[in-house]
């Protein structure tokens, strides 16, 4: 597994909705210190066109969207950011969520 955790969007994936290059890697994450020790943190992953997007979600609503082309980079990152919670993976609680992120990304 190779992850590519500091490696900037490339200025081709920038311009486009898709990725153009096999390391392109996003993410958009809230500040673990604003979610409560005593949270879960509900995740689910789907891939789209070669990319694995993982939505997470708190008690207070979605707490992070990573993207990246190898799905065990997705839930490592997850877990980087989040490392004093319990990051539970639930595909059927966060279908409308992802459903959501997966249109934007892909209009």
């Amino acid at each position: 597994m190779h992850c590519f955790p500091n490696q900037s969007p490339s200025p081709e994936s920038r311009r486009h909705h898709m990725p153009s290059a096999p390391q392109t890697f996003s993410k958009s994450v809230r500040s673990a210190a604003d979610i409560p020790l005593a949270d879960e943190i509900a995740f689910a992953t789907r891939e789209s066109f070669g990319l694995h997007v993982l939505v997470a979600r708190s008690k207070d609503g979605v707490c992070a969207v990573i993207t990246d082309t190898d799905r065990q980079c997705v839930r490592a990152e997850l877990v980087l950011a989040f490392p004093d919670h319990a990051c539970l993976e639930d595909a059927l609680a966060l279908k409308a969520e992802l459903d959501q992120v997966l249109d934007f990304i892909n209009f």
